[in-house]
């Protein structure tokens, strides 16, 4: 019986490529000119989750003052709704830059390693939730956003796939507010929009793609999409 004193070596082999791409698949691309990736092994040990408390923006602190009336209203916005209208305008035409990260991992713990595969990309996200208490005037100041913002260049049409560029403003709302809408519209803008209304499958069909073109702010109830009514 020979016994043999010696070294041996065992080889671990990591799909590096495989992670990235497969984190990369979870971002909803393969490849592009902003997509990041990057791979590391790190310890693999159980880490407490560390939460962070959590807040939510507002705009309590913008001047109250100084915001510009939207155009093609009869009726005069109140200051604070102004300062809400400034906000919403800021964020639809510049937005919030922000990266969106993937990471996929690679266990091995029985030598209590991981390897991770990260896919990143920066984000530019535009438009945001108007959260004022009921009665603050959520509508009116939608309106405002929606005139100050009608003659801004439309963003160049990337893969319409037979679809029609159109400048209109969707708005779907629940089937008990689809008069609320058209009131409000009248009320604060008179005839200075174009707007349509559809309720239903039927009133759909009552339209023609000229007329969803010209129109500025298209109303539709959310069963429309819901089942088809």
């Amino acid at each position: 019986m020979h016994a043999f004193l010696g070294f041996g070596r065992l080889q671990i082999a990591a799909n590096i490529a495989a992670l990235q791409h497969r984190a990369a698949a979870s971002l909803g691309i393969a490849n592009g000119p902003d997509l990041r990736l990057s791979w590391r092994i790190r310890e693999h040990v159980d880490e407490p989750l560390d939460l962070k408390a959590f807040f939510l923006l507002n705009n309590d602190n913008d001047p109250l003052f100084g915001a510009e009336m939207p155009p093609r209203f009869k009726l005069a916005l109140r200051p604070e709704q102004r300062r809400s209208l400034q906000s919403m305008i800021l964020r639809e035409r510049n937005g919030t830059t922000f990266k969106e990260r993937e990471i996929v991992e690679g266990l091995l713990p029985e030598l209590g390693w991981r390897a991770e595969g990260k896919a990143e990309r920066d984000r530019c996200v535009r438009g945001g939730i108007v959260a004022d208490q009921v009665g603050y005037g959520k509508t009116p100041i939608s309106l405002g956003l929606i005139t100050s913002t009608l003659d801004d260049p439309l963003p160049p049409p990337e893969d319409l796939d037979g679809r029609i560029h159109i400048k209109a403003t969707l708005v779907v709302v629940p089937a008990h507010l689809m008069g609320q809408w058209p009131d409000e519209v009248k009320k604060f803008t008179g005839s200075n929009l174009t707007m349509i209304q559809i309720k239903s499958l039927s009133d759909l069909n009552t339209y023609s793609v000229k007329d969803i073109m010209k129109a500025d702010i298209v109303v539709c109830s959310i069963l429309l999409f819901r089942d088809g009514s």
